[in-house]
């Protein structure tokens, strides 16, 4: 918790990877590379799975806790984050590259029974952090170099936070107060941690 009081796993699967809490704390989202195959092309892939509880699964009461290769599985893709109006965003491998959204995350499905929509097209951007409406990540192709961003979960008003064409910049996370957007840079010619305010 908050105040470092409390320690433990709550999965047991060495290729879980991007955890990021649900809003209230209680349950969270992660990405996998080994668990399950893409149906479109037979070999495995990195899902988002969503987890019941902060529980190891084989330790749920109910099948479908249990099960989060089959129950918890929503989407081929990677690095999710979970919004606070309870959608998941994701880099997607499907399609055209991007980021996705997927709607009414806590609700546990089998695979494809959520259907995401495409928030942004044809880019490498990995979500890191989301705030309000707003989501931020981290992008090597829309301005030339790697930019920290916010965009709106409705898919306007793309905004590049570093705005540094000459350094390498990324991983924007939001302060605890909403007004700042932190992120990693190279400006300096070393790497450090930069903070600008969360309009740019």
């Amino acid at each position: 918790d908050a105040n470092y009081t409390w320690q433990g796993i709550v999965n047991e699967s060495p290729e879980d990877s991007y955890p990021f809490w649900h809003p209230e704390g209680s349950r969270y989202t992660y990405s996998n590379s080994n668990l399950v195959k893409d149906p479109d092309t037979a070999h495995l892939a990195p899902f988002i799975f969503t987890a019941c509880s902060l529980q190891i699964p084989r330790f749920e009461n109910s099948e479908k806790c249990q099960d989060t290769r089959r129950w918890g599985n929503i989407e081929v893709g990677d690095a999710p984050v979970w919004t606070e109006d309870d959608r998941i965003a994701f880099f997607t491998y499907k399609g055209d590259d991007g980021i996705c959204v997927v709607e009414s995350a806590s609700v546990l499905r089998e695979a494809g029974g959520l259907a995401p929509s495409q928030l942004l097209v044809r880019s490498n951007g990995r979500p890191t952090d989301t705030a309000g409406s707003q989501l931020f990540f981290s992008a090597g192709d829309i301005d030339g170099n790697w930019e920290a961003y916010a965009i709106d979960l409705d898919g306007a008003n793309l905004t590049n936070l570093s705005n540094s064409p000459q350094t390498q910049d990324g991983l924007p996370t939001v302060s605890p107060d909403g007004n700042w957007v932190a992120f990693v840079s190279d400006r300096d010619g070393k790497w450090g941690i930069w903070v600008t305010p969360r309009t740019g």
